[in-house]
């Protein structure tokens, strides 16, 4: 899918003098507008012009729907309003400086196939109506998604912030996140990932939520400041074939939650509760109901050190 910008015509606008300005070919926007000898436009004519990359990079483009992500491309310094970025099968692509405004589905989607390398750093996520699970940042749990780097983002929106549905390799550092409906300020269920340094409140759900399925693991939840929030932090069983495994969660500050600082349980109808390497030490867990609530609190498996 190509990338494309628009101009709104006004009153003495010609083909060529659009040309000019935009430094794209008069007969091209014609062919693209599908405009016909005389090559005649009118004022307040929305004209589609493609955008024009240089040396691998779309910058300060404005954008009113979704825009499918290519190859090796940095997104810098544009404006999404109502749509998003989405990545299908891509690697080396970063989207760094922008502003995604009230995105009806997810502000940047990882959405099919396989994608590398992905670097999403220093946006602005602002409103939108993703609050039944769709993120200001989704890695879908359709598809494969390897290094991805999640980096100083400011999130101000209706659902999840950080969705981690499928994954390895990923790291969410530095991000803030301010909610204002039902949703998790970083919710994962994808493995070597961490979770550092990130500035969660407002969740109607926890700051941090952790669903393992099978292939959850290696997870970090390191120096998080969690707060106002449902929970601070949540572990769930999602699966009875699944484990909450190799898990460190250390330096953590959860205060003012309306629950537990931290908490485990089990989705519907799971009844085994096992544990496999750990560990979670050195928190300060403060919560209405207290500072934590871990199911099988004595298993081997787990070591709390408050």
């Amino acid at each position: 899918m190509s990338l494309l910008d628009t101009w709104v015509v006004s009153s003495g606008d010609t083909l060529s003098g659009i040309g000019e300005a935009t430094n794209v070919p008069w007969r091209q926007i014609a062919t693209l507008n599908s405009i016909k000898k005389p090559y005649m436009i009118f004022p307040d004519q929305i004209v589609l012009l493609p955008v024009v990359e240089t040396e691998g990079v779309v910058e300060g483009k404005s954008f009113t729907e979704n825009v499918v992500a290519e190859p090796g491309m940095t997104y810098r310094q544009c404006k999404f309003t109502g749509g998003g970025l989405i990545l299908e099968d891509v690697s080396d692509v970063t989207v760094e400086d922008n502003q995604f405004i009230d995105p009806t589905w997810s502000g940047i989607r990882l959405n099919a196939g396989v994608n590398e390398r992905i670097r999403i750093v220093g946006n602005r996520f602002i409103g939108g109506t993703h609050k039944g699970g769709h993120g200001a940042v989704m890695l879908d749990g359709s598809t494969t998604n390897r290094f991805v780097w999640i980096e100083d983002n400011h999130m101000e929106v209706g659902g999840i912030g950080i969705g981690l549905d499928a994954g390895e390799h990923i790291w969410v550092t530095d991000n803030y996140y301010h909610g204002s409906a039902g949703g998790e300020g970083v919710a994962c269920s994808a493995s070597r990932v961490k979770i550092s340094g990130n500035e969660c409140h407002g969740a109607g759900g926890a700051g941090v939520l952790v669903y393992y399925v099978p292939a959850t693991g290696r997870i970090r939840i390191t120096g998080n400041d969690l707060y106002d929030n449902a929970q601070g932090i949540a572990l769930v069983w999602s699966t009875n074939d699944s484990t909450i495994q190799d898990t460190l969660i250390t330096e953590n500050q959860c205060y003012g939650d309306q629950s537990y600082g931290i908490q485990s349980y089990p989705s519907a109808g799971v009844i085994d509760f096992d544990y496999e390497n750990v560990r979670i030490s050195d928190n300060q867990f403060e919560g209405t109901a207290g500072q934590w609530n871990l199911l099988n609190p004595n298993h081997p498996g787990l070591k709390v050190t408050l």
